[in-house]
């Protein structure tokens, strides 16, 4: 059994030239987000598929296809522009879900597994299973993944800023949608018709440093803004003594930085990783600018910086540059996607939400103009920042369920909290760090098995995720992964073995879906048989 996405190259050269974006470039990044593999199918390769094949299309894409007896999973299509607008809706279970393509009319008939609203609030079918093994999607998903978890750029400076930031292209209205990350509730509705195909995957968080699958995975972070050494020192300290991981975006300034590299090293002694804080505040944003900054570090350090985040999150446009420069310079995440703003204030505290749809890493396309390719380095959404516990934050309830709720939907929670908050002399810091202790007993005293991790390591993990092969046939499912990980199985089995030795299975909930995961607690090659 293979998976497929349709790619009709004549399509996208003909969309591309007119400035439009060819969708269905989306669905590697789909697919990564998931953890399956996939691989691009031409219409004239089409006919040699075979009945235990499954094939993404989209519509558009479907004129004088032949018929075959594959599994095929459609998505209407149009010319989708770059356009920000809510312009219909997905009913997921008790969410309304925003959706940034229209609905469409489908094939009469079939099932109606979901349904939606149209521009007109009018209830009408979504997600509809045409029989067995053909499934209809009546809009565009990539479309809608796609740009409303770019976002949408207003093209107005504020604040003071000669540029906008990545809150500016926040892509629902302040208020509304982003208490649930409703990019990631679309997607699992992908996943279970995946599932119920035969098509394995790979879990989305890593193991626990045990070898366990856990709920949810933590991450916490800040930026230096080239402060203070002994800001970074202490909260690498603060942090560690709490019996987590710290993670500091350290700003260069000149051709130096703040911190030494002995301190890194003392920094790295207490679990903290040291990465990069990229400065376009009144400097050309540019990509020789992100060359410049990277080159800086490596020559100071002596070593690649992984990750990176923008100073004050500055953006231009879209995010396609900022992650085209990023990829060219050589890093392999960005964590400068806050999905929160408070108009009143750029420095706010205590925001939480999934204003882009998702807590979990993303890998986007480049713009009409650079072909829609599949951009490298991919995007770690911030979505709660500067947690506070104290003062004039006297209500636990949000960190609370923000706690329960990735243990729930087993999401990739993160605290960015910055490091001068952490520190001795500033009256804030004992709010900061009742926030993480209260989040850390929360976890404890419900049993929450929690994998602790940092911004680096969730990079690179779900850099190897994306790379892994995964292979079906009809006798189990082949693995090769460069990092411990755990495969999502298809199908039930009275029992599973992995590498020939009996494996038991462990169960997660997820967004309210069963899953039954197999542990490959080493990197390789592994075989996954069933045994019925």
């Amino acid at each position: 059994m293979n998976l497929y996405y349709l790619w009709n190259e004549t399509r996208r050269e003909r969309e591309n030239a007119a400035g439009i974006d060819y969708t269905p470039a989306y669905f590697p990044a789909l697919l990564a987000q998931l953890g399956a593999a996939g691989r691009p199918c031409t219409p004239a390769d089409v006919p040699g598929l075979t009945e235990n094949d499954v094939l993404l299309a989209n519509t558009d894409d479907l004129t004088d296809l032949a018929e075959g007896a594959y599994a095929r999973i459609l998505f209407c299509g149009g010319e989708i522009r770059r356009e920000p607008g809510i312009v219909s809706h997905l009913l997921f279970g008790e969410e309304r879900i925003p959706l940034f393509a229209p609905l469409r009319e489908g094939t009469p008939g079939g099932e109606i597994l979901y349904n939606g609203e149209d521009a007109e609030g009018r209830k009408v079918p979504a997600v509809v299973r045409q029989n067995a093994h053909s499934y209809e999607f009546l809009f565009d998903l990539c479309a809608t993944v796609w740009f409303s978890g770019d976002g949408f750029s207003d093209g107005e400076p504020k604040n003071g800023f000669i540029i906008g930031r990545t809150p500016d292209t926040r892509p629902v209205p302040a208020g509304m949608y982003s208490d649930q990350p409703y990019n990631d509730h679309m997607l699992m509705i992908l996943e279970d018709i995946l599932l119920s195909l035969g098509v394995p995957m790979l879990y989305r968080l890593p193991l626990t440093e045990e070898g366990t699958v856990p709920d949810f995975a933590m991450h916490i972070s800040g930026d230096d803004d080239h402060t203070s050494a002994d800001f970074n020192l202490n909260g690498a300290r603060v942090i560690h003594d709490l019996g987590l991981y710290y993670h500091v975006n350290a700003m260069p300034a000149g051709t130096s930085f703040i911190i030494t590299p002995a301190q890194r090293e003392e920094m790295a002694a207490l679990g903290c990783e040291l990465a990069l804080h990229t400065n376009f505040w009144k400097r050309p944003y540019s990509l020789e600018v992100q060359q410049e900054s990277v080159r800086i570090y490596r020559d100071y350090f002596g070593v690649d910086p992984v990750t990176n985040v923008n100073h004050c999150l500055i953006q231009g446009g879209m995010a396609a540059p900022r992650l085209r420069w990023l990829a060219e310079s050589g890093i392999i995440a960005d964590n400068s996607k806050l999905g929160e703003i408070n108009p009143a204030n750029i420095n706010a505290f205590n925001l939480c939400g999934f204003g882009f749809g998702t807590s979990f890493p993303r890998y986007t396309c480049d713009d009409a103009e650079h072909g829609n390719a599949l951009i490298s380095c991919m995007e770690i959404p911030l979505n709660y920042y500067e947690p506070r516990l104290g003062g004039t934050y006297t209500d636990p309830d949000q960190i609370l369920q923000y706690i329960d709720g990735a243990a729930k939907d087993g999401r990739i929670a993160q605290f960015f909290i910055h490091p001068h908050y952490l520190a001795p002399s500033n009256p804030n810091t004992a709010w900061s760090t009742a926030a993480v202790k209260l989040a850390k007993e929360h976890w404890t005293e419900k049993g929450y098995t929690v994998c602790l991790t940092s911004t680096d390591r969730i990079a690179l993990f779900w850099q190897a995720r994306r790379n892994a092969a995964i292979c079906a046939d009809a006798d189990g499912i082949t693995v090769e992964c460069t990092v411990p990980t755990a495969l999502v199985l298809p199908e039930a089995a009275e029992r599973v073995l992995v590498d020939g030795e009996e494996c038991t299975t462990v169960t997660r909930t997820v967004t309210g879906r069963t899953r039954t995961l197999a542990v490959l607690a080493q990197p390789g090659t592994h075989r996954i048989e069933y045994i019925r």
